[in-house]
């Protein structure tokens, strides 16, 4: 019940948050998901006005490090992407293979029910 304190009222922020990537995906068909959501974030957590009062010295340190981070986010993303469909993959050959067993099992069981209509000589 502590939990439930924290949980927003409305969805009104995530609606917001849906919204700006529906409308960027329209404006940036070709960019990636991982750039339509740091533009969000950008804007949401107000990154613009945190970076506008760092210290010259110390913004120089913040650049620096994103810029080298950058491989690796971007090497996580496509990981994680990979991930998600390898995942949803394997959830679809799954299901076909439970469909094709689900069809042979029926099969069977009309062949077997023929099998003992034609041996009691109804056929």
């Amino acid at each position: 019940l502590n939990e439930a304190r924290t949980v927003p009222t409305t969805n009104v922020s995530a609606e917001r948050d849906f919204g700006m990537l529906d409308r960027l995906m329209k404006m940036k068909p070709k960019a990636l998901d991982l750039a339509l959501e740091g533009i969000i974030m950008f804007r949401v957590n107000k990154t613009q006005e945190w970076r506008d009062r760092l210290p010259p010295a110390r913004l120089k340190e913040v650049i620096k490090m994103a810029r080298e981070s950058k491989k690796r986010q971007t090497e996580m993303y496509l990981k994680r992407k990979s991930d998600i469909f390898n995942s949803r993959f394997e959830k679809m050959q799954n299901a076909e293979m439970e469909k094709r067993r689900k069809a042979k099992n029926l099969l069977d069981l009309k062949e077997r029910q023929l099998q003992t209509y034609s041996s009691l000589g109804c056929g």
